[in-house]
């Protein structure tokens, strides 16, 4: 995975997180 399919996957699970929040969305934001 390169930098640009890292990135995009982050907005997508960062948009999933922000109408789900969990724990796991809380670590996520920690990198």
């Amino acid at each position: 995975m390169n930098a640009q399919e890292k990135y995009q996957a982050e907005l997508k699970q960062s948009d999933l997180d922000h109408h789900q929040p969990t724990a796991a969305a809380m670590t996520g934001h920690i990198i």
